[in-house]
Protein backbone atom coordinates (compact mmCIF):
# COMPACT_ATOMS: atom_id res chain seq x y z
CA UNK A 1 0.00 0.00 0.00
CA UNK A 2 1.44 3.20 -1.05
CA UNK A 3 1.80 6.50 1.48
CA UNK A 4 -1.08 8.24 0.30
CA UNK A 5 -3.18 5.56 0.11
CA UNK A 6 -2.52 4.85 3.74
CA UNK A 7 -3.06 8.20 4.80
CA UNK A 8 -6.21 8.33 2.97
CA UNK A 9 -7.76 5.07 4.22
CA UNK A 10 -6.97 6.08 7.78
CA UNK A 11 -8.48 9.47 7.10
CA UNK A 12 -11.51 7.46 5.48
CA UNK A 13 -13.03 9.98 3.52
CA UNK A 14 -17.17 10.11 2.88
CA UNK A 15 -17.64 7.97 0.30
CA UNK A 16 -13.48 7.58 -0.80
CA UNK A 17 -13.85 10.84 -2.43
CA UNK A 18 -10.82 13.29 -2.17
CA UNK A 19 -9.63 16.23 -3.22
CA UNK A 20 -6.10 17.44 -3.86
CA UNK A 21 -6.25 20.02 -1.24
CA UNK A 22 -7.14 16.68 0.91
CA UNK A 23 -3.12 15.74 0.08
CA UNK A 24 -2.09 19.28 0.84
CA UNK A 25 -3.51 19.18 4.25
CA UNK A 26 -2.83 15.32 5.11
CA UNK A 27 1.66 16.43 3.91
CA UNK A 28 1.94 20.06 4.96
CA UNK A 29 5.69 19.60 5.46
CA UNK A 30 6.17 18.08 1.75
CA UNK A 31 7.30 20.05 -1.40
CA UNK A 32 4.08 20.31 -4.02
CA UNK A 33 6.60 17.60 -6.23
CA UNK A 34 6.70 15.64 -3.44
CA UNK A 35 2.92 15.58 -3.12
CA UNK A 36 2.07 14.82 -6.87
CA UNK A 37 4.61 11.94 -6.83
CA UNK A 38 2.74 10.25 -3.82
CA UNK A 39 -0.10 10.56 -6.50
CA UNK A 40 1.76 9.50 -9.15
CA UNK A 41 2.84 6.60 -6.97
CA UNK A 42 -1.03 5.70 -5.98
CA UNK A 43 -2.41 5.88 -9.84
CA UNK A 44 0.09 3.48 -10.90
CA UNK A 45 -0.60 1.28 -8.64
CA UNK A 46 -4.41 1.21 -9.56
CA UNK A 47 -5.11 2.26 -5.75
CA UNK A 48 -6.20 5.91 -6.68
CA UNK A 49 -8.54 6.30 -9.35
CA UNK A 50 -8.17 10.21 -10.82
CA UNK A 51 -11.66 11.42 -11.46
CA UNK A 52 -10.92 14.56 -12.64
CA UNK A 53 -8.32 17.08 -12.27
CA UNK A 54 -8.04 17.60 -8.38
CA UNK A 55 -10.64 15.17 -7.36
CA UNK A 56 -9.99 11.06 -6.78
CA UNK A 57 -11.22 8.15 -5.38
CA UNK A 58 -10.08 5.25 -3.75
CA UNK A 59 -10.38 1.90 -5.32
CA UNK A 60 -12.50 -0.33 -3.99
CA UNK A 61 -9.47 -2.38 -2.65
CA UNK A 62 -9.52 0.59 -0.45
CA UNK A 63 -12.79 2.15 0.15
CA UNK A 64 -15.15 1.46 2.99
CA UNK A 65 -18.11 1.55 0.93
CA UNK A 66 -18.54 1.53 -2.93
CA UNK A 67 -19.72 5.13 -3.67
CA UNK A 68 -23.19 5.86 -5.20
CA UNK A 69 -22.57 7.16 -9.00
CA UNK A 70 -24.97 10.14 -7.66
CA UNK A 71 -22.83 11.22 -5.37
CA UNK A 72 -19.82 10.65 -7.52
CA UNK A 73 -21.79 13.21 -9.93
CA UNK A 74 -22.10 15.39 -7.24
CA UNK A 75 -18.48 15.23 -6.34
CA UNK A 76 -17.51 15.74 -10.07
CA UNK A 77 -19.91 18.97 -10.43
CA UNK A 78 -21.37 20.30 -7.39
CA UNK A 79 -24.10 21.38 -7.70
CA UNK A 80 -25.58 18.57 -9.58
CA UNK A 81 -29.34 18.07 -9.64
CA UNK A 82 -30.64 14.78 -8.69
CA UNK A 83 -34.54 14.45 -8.13
CA UNK A 84 -36.22 13.61 -5.18
CA UNK A 85 -37.78 10.53 -6.64
CA UNK A 86 -34.61 9.22 -7.73
CA UNK A 87 -32.65 9.66 -4.74
CA UNK A 88 -35.64 8.69 -2.80
CA UNK A 89 -35.75 5.20 -5.20
CA UNK A 90 -32.07 5.16 -5.15
CA UNK A 91 -31.96 5.35 -1.31
CA UNK A 92 -29.20 7.70 -0.87
CA UNK A 93 -31.40 10.50 -0.17
CA UNK A 94 -29.26 10.63 3.36
CA UNK A 95 -25.66 10.55 1.40
CA UNK A 96 -26.26 13.11 -0.94
CA UNK A 97 -27.60 15.79 1.75
CA UNK A 98 -24.80 14.95 3.69
CA UNK A 99 -22.29 14.89 0.68
CA UNK A 100 -23.39 18.65 -0.41
CA UNK A 101 -23.05 20.12 2.94
CA UNK A 102 -19.90 18.99 2.69
CA UNK A 103 -18.92 20.50 0.03
CA UNK A 104 -21.14 23.54 0.40
CA UNK A 105 -19.29 27.13 0.73
CA UNK A 106 -18.63 28.80 4.67
CA UNK A 107 -21.37 31.32 4.85
CA UNK A 108 -19.84 34.19 6.59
Amino acid sequence: MQTLTRAMFDLSPPEGLFESTAISRLFPDTSRGAREQLLHRALRANEVIRLTDGRYCLTERFCRSRPHPFVVAAFILYPTHVSFESSKTAGIRESLSNFSRALAPARV
